[in-house]
């Protein structure tokens, strides 16, 4: 048997290499923060986890003022309440970006297909049937494959016309819920049309 490929199918191999967008990247600190601030708010679990302990450090405090009982270690307590959330975010921002840098640039490959992430410790394929919905949020495209996960890539890395063939691909291999947030973009760079 004969494991030399035909020529047909050699051309078809060419035209799937010519029709891949290619792209690779490493995410800033300010891009993991936006990405997840995007992912915090967006869901209510993000939105408690911001919200609970600086309302319990305002009730305290109320009450503290109230009844006149304010002792040090109940100011303590009150003050950590307000600075918990915030000093966790930016914690999960640094521990992101340092493990990104670890494991190197994403690479993303894009066809009529899927999408194919692989850098040095992933290798995964996505059909596009999988993507249940795509965001586009101050300079990063959000491509969600489920409620609260999402695949993250920096406008830039896409260029100008790479937004605009990405989406077309996304809506030809069926992705689900294609609603671009439509915000101005930071980086300038103009906003996706579909």
């Amino acid at each position: 048997m004969n494991d030399t490929p035909t020529s047909s199918q050699q051309s078809q191999s060419q035209s799937q290499v010519q029709n891949l967008i290619r792209v690779e990247f490493a995410m800033s600190q300010a891009e993991w923060a936006r990405f997840l601030w995007y992912l915090n708010r967006s869901s209510l679990k993000g939105i408690l986890s911001w919200v609970f302990f600086p309302v319990m450090a305002v009730i305290l405090a109320a009450l503290l003022l109230h009844t006149g009982l304010g002792t040090t270690w109940r100011w303590a307590i009150v003050g950590f309440g307000l600075v918990y959330a915030p000093t966790v975010f930016l914690w999960r921002v640094r521990r992101a970006h340092r493990a990104a840098i670890r494991q190197g640039p994403h690479r993303y490959a894009f066809d009529d297909t899927g999408l194919h992430v692989h850098d040095d410790l992933v290798d995964v394929r996505q059909r596009w049937a999988a993507i249940q919905r795509i965001r586009h949020y101050r300079g990063l495209l959000l491509l969600y494959f489920a409620m609260d996960a999402a695949h993250c890539i920096p406008l830039r890395a896409l260029g100008e016309h790479g937004i605009d063939d990405l989406l077309q691909r996304a809506v030809a291999g069926g992705a689900a819920g294609i609603a671009l947030d439509l915000a101005p973009v930071a980086s300038g760079s103009r906003a996706p049309s579909i």
